[in-house]
């Protein structure tokens, strides 16, 4: 038999396959129930306790087990069911006698004729609470105190030839407009009178008879306009900041500042000293009483410290008495010394948080600092201290110039440590009336506040808003308060609520920039157990034990001193001191360069080689500095930044793209200033760039706008730290700190027949 020769031709396979398909599904079936079988008997049997039978069984056994009647009276049943027949001892707790102690009232129904009085203690003294701090770096409306500091920095300086020229171009124009308006008034002024020739010299000061330093002459600081007109910004632009009163003689000065708030508890205060004196021998309210005299800062650069550091072992240095830095900035007027500060901005707070003495050397309350082109609002409030409600008077007032005593070596010592009569500062009620007195004080329950001696609250202008204010004058005159709505005057210190804090704003102006600072403040309280001259103390019978022994130890001290020399009376400590507050947060003062975000352009499709590539995203930056040589904020808008673009920019006044024209906003007259070229540098990168894709349209009409989601931008500052902008919340900013851009006049359309017009309507394809 011959063997079968086996062919793997493609032909002959198939028709096998087909001859014979039949067969091989016959098989796969085969063996496909062959497994199935075989699985089915490997699988696990049923438990015996899962059979039906089983489960019957024990559904009967737990029925007879609820059924039986004894079951109730098992060991571990019966102790939990048991009820406690005890109602004779129940019984005999209702009827035992109540605790007089826990129904006790305040204030008893019957008082004796002669209660029982307690020796007079030591109060417990509260330290300030709740610091804050605000760094800021910026111009701040000032007084030139030299000649040098009356020239503006934003315009170059002119030679004196430039200046004769000017002076020469100046009469032409004269000449000029005097003969159009003699033609078109028939030979006499505007006004129907001939006008009289001016004395001195074109664009002269009548002052000085020359020619001011200041571009736009004496009559606009950095311009003609002056302040008046800052005609071509945003509102944004235009009331951002302290608007000086006086832009004449106002500058703008380069200054660096942490301002620290923090809060008295006076009503805690005020519950401790009626706790511990009006249940005593010796008891006056008028004296025993909180009265919050001055105050001291301490500052400790932590720049380089671990943060780990213990409060108590931080560098902290003494800072000057803040009475002195209050005429160090608002200027002495009895001496004629020029401050720092040309005004004041306007108080938006409840004015009972700011006590009787604001506006004085005593006061606790600084105001905030007149900076021009900042926010001044975070300078203004604290979070815990309510907003002025109501506006209770238009008056304007003046502040009476309080005289300081003189000052003592003890720079713990108070800055008028003693007076012919009891009116001190925060005395309230007292006769006399000493200077810088007042007549009502803090005491919580007195509505009244102001009047009696000198250096009582002010009447105060220029509206609740930041930004107006109460301008300074030169040194010899009463301060101006600034006109307008939302002042308040005297009658404005008038309050039904006691307040609850007292505010302590202070302002560090010698700060630098890039450095951390922390700041801690503590106050000084009248004794009421050793009061000063003047007012009548407690009998010495009257004093607790360690009260009469504190009060022994300061007598002794205070007689090895010598004498004041003003009034030749013994020295006398009058004064406790609160504990020294927490440390306020860490404030960094920053270096001027800020970063914000714009519009984010999406993702676009580039088709390089044949092949569609995804773009990075783009947005619009503004880059703004500021310039210290300037004392202004230079802005440079960035129109196409991309992830890792470094957001420096040079800006070049003759350059063809107008967004590379540097236009600088003079922070006094708020006019716009050209400048020829300026490098801002902010060294800060673009990390990431989210937004910018176009959002799906409600109404699906041809007219309807495209909308894009809001653009944020990463980005890393010079110092390695991530900040996140976000273009709804930095569009005020780009208000603020740039000029409105110019638009481009539309072409007019010819109206010519011949051109090809039908009906009204251009031909297509016509200019």
């Amino acid at each position: 038999m011959k063997k079968p020769k086996i062919s793997l031709d493609k032909d002959k396979l198939q028709q096998l396959f087909l001859l014979h398909i039949e067969k091989i599904l016959l098989v796969i079936v085969v063996g496909l129930m062959v497994l199935l079988v075989y699985r089915g008997f490997s699988l696990p049997h049923l438990e015996p306790s899962l059979s039906p039978q089983a489960l019957i069984d024990k559904t009967r056994g737990a029925k007879q087990y609820i059924d039986d009647p004894n079951r109730w009276t098992e060991v571990s049943v019966l102790p939990d069911r048991q009820p406690d027949f005890s109602i004779v001892k129940q019984v005999g707790d209702v009827q035992k006698p109540s605790d007089p102690m826990a129904y006790m009232l305040v204030n008893t129904w019957s008082r004796p004729d002669f209660p029982k009085l307690s020796p007079r203690e030591d109060p417990t003294l509260f330290a300030p609470e709740k610091l804050i701090v605000r760094p800021v770096i910026g111009p701040l409306a000032s007084y030139p105190r030299t000649e040098s500091e009356n020239v503006d920095p934003l315009f170059p300086q002119k030679t004196e030839e430039q200046i004769r020229a000017d002076r020469k171009k100046k009469e032409i124009e004269d000449k000029k407009k005097k003969k159009e308006e003699e033609k078109l008034a028939g030979g006499e002024g505007a006004t129907g009178r001939p006008e009289r020739k001016k004395k001195g010299k074109p664009g002269a000061s009548e002052e000085s008879g020359e020619t001011s330093t200041r571009r736009g002459g004496p009559m606009a600081y950095g311009g003609e306009n002056g302040a008046a007109n800052p005609g071509g910004l945003y509102p944004e632009a235009a009331g951002l900041g302290y608007l000086p009163q006086n832009a004449e003689q106002t500058i703008a000065r380069d200054v660096a500042s942490v301002t620290l708030m923090a809060l008295v508890p006076i009503q805690r205060q005020t519950e401790e000293y009626d706790k511990k004196f009006t249940e005593s021998l010796d008891y006056d309210p008028r004296r025993d009483a909180p009265y919050y005299m001055e105050y001291r800062v301490q500052r400790a650069d932590v720049t380089d410290v671990d943060p780990a550091t213990e409060a108590d072992k931080l560098p902290w240095e003494n800072l000057p008495a803040p009475a002195r830095v209050f005429l160090e900035l608002a200027g002495d007027q009895n001496t004629g010394a020029i401050g720092l500060y040309a005004g004041f901005p306007t108080e938006v707070v409840d004015p009972s948080y700011l006590g009787a003495n604001y506006l004085s050397p005593e006061s606790l309350a600084h105001p905030a600092p007149p900076y021009l082109s900042r926010n001044l609002w975070d300078l203004l409030t604290h979070p815990d201290v309510p907003l002025a409600a109501v506006n209770p008077a238009y008056a304007e007032g003046v502040a009476s110039a309080t005289k300081p005593a003189g000052t003592p070596s003890d720079d713990d010592a108070p800055s008028s440590p003693t007076f012919g009569a009891p009116g001190m500062p925060g005395m309230p009620g007292m006769p006399g009336g000493g200077e810088g007195g007042y007549g009502s004080g803090m005491r919580l329950g007195m509505n009244r506040m102001g009047g009696g001696g000198e250096g009582g609250m002010p009447g105060m202008g220029g509206g609740m808003r930041p930004g107006g204010g109460m301008t300074m004058p030169r040194p010899g005159g009463a301060p101006m308060m600034g006109g307008g709505e939302g002042g308040y005057g005297a009658a404005g210190m008038a309050t039904s609520t006691p307040p609850k804090y007292q505010l302590i704003r202070f302002t560090d102006v010698n700060v630098k920039p890039g450095r951390k600072y922390r700041y801690r403040t503590r106050v000084m309280v009248h004794d009421p157990n050793h009061p000063m001259l003047g007012v009548t103390p407690p009998t010495n019978a009257s004093l607790a034990e360690t009260a009469r022994k504190r009060v022994k130890e300061i007598d002794t001290s205070d007689a090895a001193r010598p004498k004041d020399k003003q009034t030749g009376l013994a020295y006398r400590t009058y004064w406790l001191w609160t504990p020294w507050s927490e440390p306020s947060p860490i404030a960094e003062v920053p270096h001027g360069e800020r970063v914000f975000a714009g519009k984010v352009t999406q993702r676009m499709l580039m088709r390089l080689k044949n092949v569609d590539v995804t773009d990075e995203p783009a947005a619009t930056a503004l880059a703004v500095v500021f310039a210290q040589d300037k004392v202004a904020d230079v802005p440079g808008e960035i129109a196409n930044a991309r992830r890792g673009y470094v957001l420096n920019v040079a800006l070049d006044g003759k350059s063809v793209d107008k967004d590379k024209i540097p236009k600088v906003i003079h922070p006094v007259t708020k006019e716009v200033v050209d400048l020829d070229k300026y490098n801002i540098v902010t060294n800060a990168m673009v990390a990431d760039i989210m937004g910018g894709e176009q959002i799906r349209p409600i109404v699906t009409t041809t007219a309807s706008q495209t909308l894009t989601n809001i653009g944020e931008m990463l980005i890393m500052d010079a110092n390695g730290k991530l900040h996140v902008q976000n273009e709804a919340d930095d569009i005020l900013q780009f208000r603020r700190y740039t000029v409105p851009k110019e638009e481009k006049p539309k072409k007019k359309e010819k109206d010519d027949t011949a051109g090809g017009l039908e009906g009204g309507r251009p031909r297509r394809g016509s200019d």
